[in-house]
């Protein structure tokens, strides 16, 4: 990932997704939820819950995993 750019992408959110995960079974609950926070802030951004932004149906399907894994993972 390259810090200096303003434009998120859905590989942000599921790199920010997976080191949630990391911090939370290395029991570092704290920092793993602080990045469950940015990987939801980062999917609502880019408005990954909204299935109607794209039409390839593999990025949808992609969306709506990562979205999905995210929301599960902070419920």
């Amino acid at each position: 990932m390259q810090n200096w750019t303003d434009e998120l992408t859905i590989d942000h959110c599921r790199a920010a997704l997976l080191v949630s995960v990391y911090y939370v079974e290395q029991n570092m609950r704290s920092t793993g939820w602080t990045w469950l926070s940015l990987a939801v802030s980062f999917g609502t951004e880019i408005g990954l819950q909204d299935e109607t932004r794209v039409n390839y149906t593999v990025e949808v399907e992609t969306r709506r995993r990562v979205w999905w894994a995210v929301y599960l993972w902070e419920r």
